[in-house]
């Protein structure tokens, strides 16, 4: 659905549900979360409101229909020490909240995750617990004959810092 060449914006959320332990020793803390990455895809969603019947009816199951015909970021965590439940759950949202032309894909996962602990200051030290995402779709860039270097499809995680996707709740400020 998305041209070649062109760089996609996705804007992923994190929801932390419990932080189960922190192993100073192993450096991990051990997580219960929800990912949420929204992205505008205007060309898939109007094949989505042209051929309702794909999607929707008595035995569909739209959920794998989506996952067939719907491009999504195949996002990776790249801090993932060890996965308890891989994808306890994971759904596409079509215009979650009214927002026209947005679709979501959004996984529960529990996990351990490596993270970099420096204690200077026990047992007052505070730290960010940080979830590294990237995509297993490559960006890849070659140089055109003009010698300008040209980008294949691709994916970048972005802030949301105008909340121009999810107007009442602010993207992870880590992402790019």
């Amino acid at each position: 659905w998305f041209k070649k060449g062109e760089l996609v914006q996705v804007f992923p959320y994190c929801k932390i549900f419990g932080v189960r332990d922190i192993d100073i020793n192993q450096q991990t803390v051990e997580m219960d979360m929800q990912l949420t990455f929204d992205w505008k895809d205007e060309s898939f969603c109007a094949f989505y409101r042209g051929h309702t019947d794909l999607f929707e009816g008595p035995g569909i199951d739209w959920q794998a229909e989506m996952h067939k015909r719907c491009w999504h970021p195949s996002p990776m965590i790249e801090n993932c020490a060890s996965m308890k439940d891989v994808f306890l759950e994971h759904w596409f949202a079509f215009e979650p909240e009214g927002r026209e032309n947005v679709l979501s894909f959004r996984v529960r996962l529990s996990g351990k995750f490596a993270q970099d602990f420096e204690l200077t200051d026990l047992p007052f030290d505070e730290h960010f617990l940080t979830v590294k995402l990237r995509s297993s779709l490559e960006v890849t860039k070659a140089a055109g004959p003009d010698g300008v270097k040209k980008i294949a499809a691709g994916v970048i995680f972005c802030r949301d810092e105008g909340a121009t996707l999810r107007p009442n709740d602010k993207a992870l400020a880590g992402f790019c």
